[in-house]
């Protein structure tokens, strides 16, 4: 049984299409009784139209396009996981800033609160604090306060 030839036409287009490289161009022609051909190369002495062109503009503008989405992708992963980043780490400073405030605030009540306060000295021995002391060291834990706690 013969082979229809508009299949075989087809099925040499697909083929034409599988091994052509992606900048190849293909022709389309019509031949002496009246048949469209499609080439890689135009026929001698006839017109023929250049298709591919197209084809490749599209696809390529195409590409483009997919590759602009996928950079854009990849930007918005990369900022997502810096801000969870930097969340975490101000979660974390946001603690230990609370964590010496709340520190901060019990040492001067107790500085406030209490009548003899000591404490330990550089070779290791206990001093006890003086009035004078005292509000030196209260002055000082306020203007800490003041300066990192909100």
């Amino acid at each position: 049984m013969p082979i229809p030839s508009h299949w075989l036409l087809g099925g040499l287009l697909f083929l034409f299409t599988l091994n052509a490289s992606a900048e190849a161009d293909i022709y389309r022609w019509i031949d002496d009784q009246g048949v469209t051909q499609y080439t890689q190369y135009p026929p001698l002495g006839r017109a023929a139209e250049k298709i591919s062109q197209h084809h490749n503009k599209a696809e390529k503008n195409a590409q483009a396009k997919l590759q602009q989405q996928t950079d854009g992708l990849a930007e918005r992963r990369e900022l997502k996981n810096l801000t969870q980043t930097f969340s975490a780490e101000e979660k974390k400073e946001q603690q230990q800033r609370q964590a010496f405030c709340a520190k901060a605030q019990q040492n001067i009540n107790m500085l406030q609160t209490r009548q003899h306060i000591s404490e330990k000295a550089p070779d290791g021995s206990i001093i006890a604090l003086g009035a004078e002391q005292k509000a030196a060291k209260i002055q000082k834990i306020r203007a800490q306060i003041s300066e990192h706690c909100p």
